[in-house]
């Protein structure tokens, strides 16, 4: 009587091939599905003098932090001065570094929205540049700079804006705010969320508001606004801004005491390569 053991034979065999062709069903798989690529990007973590950490992108040949800085420190742990008074902010001088939190509330906006700088702060004594790249530190960790108002306009040429536009003041472009945006849970309905490729880039712009230079706060869930390194006049320094009722995004200049997020760049994306190359950097694949 052999026929049990001729089964038992035949089933251990099968079952041996069907474990043997699962990788490459899944391999074929994987390989059918539609892969964004700017979803399948490589991301990085950054940690600053305070130890907070952030997530970064690459986006064209550009690593960009897709969190707002929260450093209360420049990376030689130095302190910056933090201003919370409306009346001592309204008094601040072009020249004076400050940061905030919107509406003074650190528990609950330094987490998500990070902190807002003056423009001195941001700079750090730096002269103004419009360099590519920028060649300023400023308050970014080291090993990162404030990008330059031709590196932003490096990444909105890069989701699809047109050089024109992008060197014109006022909106511009047609969906690149959308696709700097993050979440729509943060963001008030409009324009913004409505457009197909809103949040598509990975940017994660977060509308944490602003602080004007009379100290008052607002827009915050309305408004993303981010310095330049690039001053456009002795008191006005670029900006970039993106607005829930638009789908482009917003070039002004900016006084230098507002209140604005920052992100920032990496200095040299070659030299991105491991772990041990930095231990501040934790690249994830």
């Amino acid at each position: 009587m052999v026929i049990f053991p001729l089964m038992k034979s035949v089933g251990v065999t099968f079952l041996r091939l069907f474990l043997l062709a699962l990788p490459a069903v899944f391999f074929l798989n994987r390989s059918c599905e539609k892969v964004d690529p700017l979803k399948e990007t490589e991301a990085m973590t950054i940690i600053d003098y305070d130890g907070n950490k952030y997530k970064a992108i690459k986006l064209g040949e550009q690593w960009w932090m897709v969190n707002n800085l929260k450093t209360t420190h420049y990376a030689d742990g130095t302190e910056i001065p933090l201003v919370e008074s409306v009346t001592v902010w309204e008094a601040l001088g072009i020249d004076e570094k400050a940061y905030c939190y919107y509406d003074n509330n650190e528990n609950n906006e330094r987490r998500i929205y990070g902190a807002l700088y003056t423009w001195s702060a941001v700079m750090n004594g730096n002269p103004s540049s419009d360099d590519n790249p920028s060649g300023v530190q400023g308050v970014c960790p080291d090993g990162w700079h404030v990008p330059s108002d031709s590196e932003w306009k490096e990444l909105e040429m890069f989701l699809g804006m047109t050089g024109a536009a992008s060197d014109s003041a006022g909106l511009r472009g047609a969906n690149q705010g959308s696709q700097l945006a993050s979440s729509a849970s943060f963001w008030l309905d409009g324009y913004l969320d409505a457009n197909p490729d809103f949040g598509s880039s990975g940017f994660n712009a977060q509308p944490g508001g602003g602080r004007r230079f009379d100290g008052t706060f607002g827009h915050k869930g309305d408004n993303a606004n981010f310095w330049s390194a690039t001053e456009y006049s002795n008191i006005r320094a670029w900006g970039r801004h993106i607005y829930s009722q638009y789908s482009s995004v917003h070039r002004y200049m900016n006084v230098k005491s507002d209140g604005f997020s920052v992100r920032c760049v990496k200095d040299d994306p070659a030299s991105i390569q491991s772990n041990d190359s930095n231990p501040s950097i934790q690249i994830q694949h």
